[in-house]
């Protein structure tokens, strides 16, 4: 297996010499977040939690180390839907330099109640909004695809333009919507439902011919981690490769959304060196 990307960057960029203790902590932490995802049933990762938190404070807040495995903490939570501890802890890292992330783009109220509701512990529920969403998103696509159809022989080139427009940007809610839906059906283990929305969503994305927003990457994401869960590593690696390079080009290196990936990526690649 290749070494862990935490421990590569740790052992490189630490400035101050690490004990042969804390690279073995670091190397058990890594290695617990590697079996808690692989794990789709059930996973532990309270293990992977308390590791990481005791490594944080082997370090002097502010430090590289503290701030990237803050980060890797939050990410943990957020693997468990519990986003208002990870935003908490993304809020402690992302004040500046390469950790400042970027302005969130508008949040709808649906999505604002979708996450309310999970903070609640009430998934579910946020299911049949997200799906809601979902009907109405793509009600919305088809009168716009219709409208289109209307104007493609009777009307003025202008009034072609502003409805070709309009179906992309339909199809772009519709893409953002079958995302959201995607990952909530992956968090509460739907694999089959959630797969088919990813799809479906990439799907949306590539007729919008979508530049690199976070919805899309994370999309690709979302069934890369899905796929590599389900043994299909071949499958994960172009979509995981696809969402490192976007996230490069939009933060550089250092940005804790390109570790994570980075790293996500090394898990893709350990599997499908294993099974060869």
């Amino acid at each position: 297996m290749i070494k862990p990307l935490a421990l590569s960057l740790l052992l490189c960029l630490n400035a101050t010499p690490l004990l042969a203790s804390d690279c073995a902590s670091i190397l058990s932490a890594e290695q617990c977040a590697y079996n808690t995802q692989l794990e789709t049933n059930g996973a532990d990762h309270a293990a992977t939690q308390a590791a990481l938190q005791t490594l944080i404070a082997k370090f002097p807040d502010g430090s590289w180390q503290a701030r990237s495995l803050t980060f890797r903490l939050a990410a943990s939570y957020y693997r468990q839907l519990r986003y208002t501890e990870a935003e908490a802890l993304i809020a402690l890292v992302a004040d500046n330099g390469p950790y400042k992330r970027r302005n969130p783009s508008a949040s709808n109220s649906t999505t604002d109640a979708m996450a309310a509701l999970v903070r609640k512990g009430d998934p579910g529920a946020a299911l049949v909004l997200g799906e809601a969403a979902v009907r109405r998103d793509t009600a919305a696509l088809e009168a716009a695809r219709r409208a289109l159809a209307a104007t493609t022989t009777a009307a003025s080139e202008e009034a072609g333009t502003n409805a070709h427009r309009l179906v992309i940007e339909k199809a772009y809610e519709l893409a953002e919507s079958s995302s959201v839906v995607a990952e909530l059906h992956h968090a509460m283990k739907h694999f089959p439902e959630a797969e088919k929305m990813y799809v479906a969503s990439l799907a949306l994305f590539g007729e919008t011919a979508s530049a690199a927003r976070d919805p899309l990457i994370r999309t690709r994401t979302g069934l890369a981690m899905l796929y590599r869960s389900q043994g299909k590593a071949a499958e994960a690696l172009p979509l995981q490769e696809a969402a490192l390079a976007d996230l490069l080009a939009l933060n550089g290196p250092q940005h804790p959304d390109v570790i994570e990936s980075e790293t996500e990526l090394g898990y893709i690649r350990a599997q499908i060196q294993k099974a060869h």
